[in-house]
């Protein structure tokens, strides 16, 4: 089978798939500094320290100290579950021979959309707003862009143009 050909460019990733239907695929994701295993060392390493510390000042008799830095362990817990839910948010856009799948999966839940390739509309107001990207098709409608900033659409936006036959912007 044939591996294909992929390019990453911050945030956007733009990939040939040669064995499918698709012949373009854009993956729109966040651009994440610690993926889920780095945050879980920093979390328990950060855990240690703390609670390290509130230990040995237990033992030299100032045991109020222990609590807090069980509580303390306890919310940076809490928030670094929030965030590794949704670190690995991403939209992916395939183009086909015939259909346009547009994948999202936001907080591992997974919805897919796909509209007719011939007569789809890509509109993108990048002066208003978020500035978001939507597709309309068949009646349908989509959109995608959550996750990059506004360069970075505006590059999938002409890459998608073109990858569809349209003009240039």
């Amino acid at each position: 089978m044939q591996t294909p050909d992929t390019q990453v460019r911050d945030g956007v990733t733009e990939q040939a798939v040669p064995d499918t239907d698709a012949s373009c695929k854009w993956v729109l994701r966040r651009n994440c500094a610690l993926s889920p295993m780095q945050l879980l060392a920093v979390y328990l390493s950060v855990s240690f320290v703390s609670l390290g510390i509130a230990i040995v000042w237990s033992v030299l008799g100032q045991w109020i100290i222990l609590p807090y830095a069980i509580l303390e362990c306890l919310a940076l817990g809490v928030a670094f579950v929030l965030y590794c839910r949704h670190a690995q948010d991403r939209e992916c856009v395939s183009v086909g021979r015939s259909m346009v799948r547009i994948e999202s999966f936001v907080g591992g839940a997974t919805r897919i959309e796909e509209l007719p390739r011939y007569g789809i509309r890509v509109h993108w107001e990048s002066t208003q707003g978020k500035g978001l990207v939507s597709f309309r098709s068949g009646g349908k409608q989509a959109v995608v862009g959550r996750f990059v900033d506004l360069e970075h659409r505006r590059r999938f936006v002409s890459e998608f143009r073109q990858a569809v036959g349209y003009a240039p912007l």
